[in-house]
């Protein structure tokens, strides 16, 4: 448990890090590059460089910093032997299909219970996030947010509290908890869910990249349509007052969407069924992360 915070705090301690390091940088910018201005707010006001702040900062320089020090690692090896019968596309569909259900499960909860929204802007304000997406937007979201978040937060976090003999829905829960506390707004619980669905899968195989495709999937699906929308409408606006569904339509996507999550879990926990840890040497992985 002491590693896995360490992880944490080290993580939002270079996220504050980059950002504070980008202020100086672009204020130093402003004085010695004619024409270039910048302020506080540039940094948060969904323009392409707050966007570029927010990859560096909180992706590429704690992502760096990790994979420097071997507190994680982007091994294909799954952790595991599994049975007969066991096959890595399965799983890999199997996941997918899984992020499909999560996603329609997530939409569909919030367009129920629109309640949800406006208790968000009640307690954290109208702006919760920038109103438009650009090109780094999506890069950052549905490609590095998947590779770096299931490589801290799961290849770091989690295979530390696994370590440990306690039981593994500890770890699984602990760590989906503090992947949420990040994206802190009433939409942690979903965050939270989510991350319980990759933590378990993680715990299955031992092995990041289920997640990461999860992540990715979910992450796209989620922001690259109306990212297009905006090209085609000329417009940058990613969502529109009326943007909802009828009951008679979100209620059976719903249901679609616990069922696809049920299915592809159940799949996936009888290909991972029969399984025994594979037996390796110390790595150096491993002896860095124990030297913390």
């Amino acid at each position: 448990m002491k590693a896995a915070l360490k992880y944490f705090f080290l993580y939002a301690l270079l996220v504050l890090a980059g950002f504070a390091s980008l202020t100086v940088i672009y204020k130093i910018a402003s004085y010695c590059i004619p024409g270039f201005t910048y302020s506080d707010k540039d940094m948060m006001d969904g323009s392409w460089l707050s966007s570029l702040s927010l990859m560096v900062a909180s992706q590429l320089l704690p992502i760096y910093v990790f994979l420097k020090r071997k507190y994680t690692n982007y091994s294909f090896s799954f952790g595991y032997q599994f049975g007969d019968g066991f096959s890595k596309k399965q799983l890999y569909l199997w996941a997918a299909v899984a992020s499909v259900g999560c996603l329609l499960f997530d939409i569909m909860m919030m367009m129920i219970f629109p309640v949800i929204d406006e208790w968000n802007i009640l307690i954290f304000g109208e702006d919760s996030g920038p109103d438009t997406l650009n090109f780094i937007d999506i890069i950052s979201g549905c490609m590095l947010a998947p590779l770096v978040e299931e490589a801290i937060f799961r290849g770091a976090i989690e295979r530390r509290l696994l370590e440990k003999d306690w039981n593994p829905w500890f770890a699984i829960v602990i760590s989906a908890i503090i992947f949420a506390i990040p994206h802190f707004s009433l939409y942690t619980l979903f965050f939270s869910c989510f991350g319980i669905l990759v933590g378990w899968l993680y715990y299955r195989t031992r092995c990041i990249w289920p997640g990461i495709l999860i992540h990715a999937l979910y992450n796209s699906l989620a922001f690259v349509p109306g990212y297009i929308f905006s090209i085609f409408a000329s417009s940058d606006a990613l969502s529109e007052d009326d943007a909802s569904l009828p009951l008679r339509t979100s209620i059976p996507l719903l249901l679609v969407g616990i069922a696809l999550l049920y299915y592809s879990v159940k799949q996936i926990a009888l290909l991972t069924k029969d399984r025994s840890p594979i037996n390796v040497t110390a790595t150096q992985t491993e002896n860095s992360v124990s030297s913390i």
